[in-house]
């Protein structure tokens, strides 16, 4: 036996445990990097959603707020005196006065005043109606066709405007609708920032069928214009469940969009969440520090453990190589090692072991062929439930239909008839409604008892399900095949079953046709036409015979 001693030290088992070793370390350490990357940046991303989510919370329930503000105005315009009365003598003067008093007074950005039928008759930012500013259509309908307030999100040319609608009445029983006003609420920049300060996301409006996003200016209430291309904005809207990476003024960023259920579902403005991609990658950065730091002293702790591991392992191995391989010893002499450590028991078992091989050979051997005597067996079992219907031991459907095939070929090869018949039990429901399922099992094993013995062992019969059965006649035309379902239909009629004393009879229906050789491409082109003919059979009275 050489020496290690002797051995090249790349060919040395313990050079190459420490190499295995720190292999091994290496790639684990490598794919739980990738693993712990993978999990920050899924949790990162659920993070992402939840806070995207909030912000949208946030931003409906502040529009919502400011809604609600413009809904007290409303109520103190309704009580104006002097509008009240300029409405009723229906002076557009007076009107107008009241209104400008009213708007001059409020901190509202548009008041707007509407006849019943939705006509202005003021309109703050639009005093000479000349169309410049457009009006929330979606809230006079509603004001208009069904009489109800509403809050939502409009885009005027430059800016959202949250719009709240009420309504101006007249006193007494009828209160018959006298004007509609309409509040407007700009969406500012203080708004905006508030809301995303608060939910630490970045917050965009997006302006209607703009292929450019628009926010607020820090320095007024100037929208600024934001490069975005309208198809990746539809593409963002579309991706309710994730977030997609945008780019812009060189930084990459997170990206969702949405609409509010405040705006306008006749407009495609939105708002627009963003998130920049450098806070997730500050993160993967400071997690591969630390994973590189942590792995440098994992891999040389490990490396040393690993050799002094190996080199204790294999002195001991090493003397009881030079033990077996020791040319004193006669090569069919039993080891024995005089030792009581761990090397004397590893050879003591490694004896045992050649024992117990060559006992569990022979058990082997036989139990080999107790096993294959129990698949066959197994074997044929199975092969009986694959072709065989539980219930009744009759024919399956699956069985049916593949001897059907092959006796489809061999009527149109001998030119011969072979007939189907299709039956099934009356009113099979009845009696398992009145006596119960496991007597209606009865009813149908004797059934399949009298079908079986009343006709021919070429005959295959056949259980396709429930009460329905279908069997076929070899070599038998439509004629013999009537004859025979007569015979079948007579025999059941006058069965009686008795169970637990009490007497059961039933009737069976049954529809009968032949092969056509000719014409007949599959055996359920048959069987089809003696279902319709046992539909008919059914229709028509029942216990009975009928045929194509």
């Amino acid at each position: 036996m050489k020496d290690s001693r002797k051995i090249a030290f790349h060919h040395r088992t313990d050079v190459h445990l420490i190499l295995l070793f720190s292999t091994l370390l290496f790639l684990g350490m490598a794919i739980a990097l990738l693993a712990a990357q993978h999990i920050i940046r899924k949790d990162f991303h659920r993070l992402l959603t939840r806070q995207i989510d909030g912000a949208g919370i946030m931003a409906e329930n502040a529009f919502k707020q400011i809604g609600q503000t413009g809904y007290l105005f409303i109520d103190q315009i309704s009580r104006d005196a002097a509008l009240i009365n300029a409405l009723d003598k229906k002076n557009k003067t007076a009107i107008k006065t009241a209104m400008e008093r009213l708007a001059t007074k409020s901190n509202t950005d548009t008041l707007i005043l509407l006849n019943p039928q939705g006509k202005i008759l003021y309109h703050s930012k639009d005093p000479g109606q000349v169309g410049q500013s457009r009006i929330h259509q979606h809230l006079i309908k509603l004001a208009v066709l069904e009489g109800k307030a509403g809050i939502s999100i409009f885009q005027e040319m430059n800016n959202f405007i949250i719009y709240s609608s009420g309504f101006i009445r007249q006193k007494g029983e009828d209160r018959k609708l006298k004007a509609i006003i309409l509040t407007g609420y700009a969406i500012n920049d203080q708004m905006i920032h508030n809301i995303s300060e608060n939910s630490k996301i970045g917050i965009t409006m997006v302006r209607r069928r703009a292929i450019i996003a628009s926010t607020f200016n820090r320095d007024g209430l100037i929208l600024q214009n934001i490069p975005l291309q309208w198809t990746e904005h539809q593409m963002l809207l579309a991706q309710k469940d994730s977030q997609s990476i945008i780019n812009f003024n060189n930084k990459r960023y997170f990206a969702k969009a949405n609409r509010l259920g405040l705006m306008d579902p006749l407009q495609e403005g939105s708002i627009f969440y963003t998130l920049p991609v450098e806070t997730l990658e500050s993160i993967n950065k400071h997690l591969s520090r630390q994973f590189i730091i942590i792995f440098s002293l994992i891999f040389f702790t490990g490396s040393l453990l690993c050799w002094f591991f190996a080199h204790h392992l294999l002195t001991p191995l090493q003397k009881l190589l030079a033990f077996i391989n020791d040319k004193e010893h006669h090569p069919d002499a039993t080891l024995l090692v005089a030792r009581k450590d761990e090397i004397g028991t590893l050879a003591n078992c490694f004896c045992e072991l050649i024992r117990d091989i060559q006992e569990q050979n022979q058990t082997l051997e036989i139990r080999v062929k107790e096993r294959t005597a129990d698949l066959v067996e197994a074997n044929k079992q199975l092969q009986k439930q694959a072709t065989r219907d539980h219930l009744t031991n009759l024919y399956n459907r699956r069985y049916f239909n593949e001897v059907g095939q092959s006796f489809l070929k061999i009527a149109r090869r001998e030119k011969k008839y072979f007939s189907v018949i299709m039956l099934d039990i009356d009113k099979f429901k009845v009696i398992n409604d009145t006596y119960g399922h496991g007597v209606g099992d009865k009813v149908i094993k004797s059934l399949a008892s009298l079908l079986v013995r009343h006709t021919r062992n070429s005959d295959i019969v056949s259980r396709f399900g429930g009460d329905e059965f279908a069997i076929l006649l070899p070599f038998t035309d439509k004629n013999g095949a009537q004859s025979i379902t007569e015979k079948l239909r007579l025999l059941t009629e006058k069965q009686n079953i008795n169970i637990d004393g009490s007497i059961i009879k039933f009737t069976i229906s049954l529809g009968v046709d032949y092969i056509n050789i000719e014409n007949d491409r599959q055996i359920s082109e048959a069987l089809d036409r003696a279902d319709a003919a046992l539909y008919r059979a059914k229709e028509t009275g029942r216990n009975q015979t009928a045929a194509n």
